[in-house]
């Protein structure tokens, strides 16, 4: 994960990763969805 840039991971949560599981969150809005990634950045210390 740590690899993968913000912008990236905010694209992947808001419309999913095919093959993966990941299913889109395209009905959050992007205040939420940027706080999705900051906290997913916290797990990751």
């Amino acid at each position: 994960m740590e690899s993968i840039p913000d912008g990236q991971l905010f694209w992947i949560i808001r419309n999913g990763s095919a093959g993966t599981g990941m299913p889109a969150f395209s009905d959050l809005g992007d205040e939420q969805i940027w706080q999705l990634v900051h906290f997913l950045r916290t797990l990751a210390n």
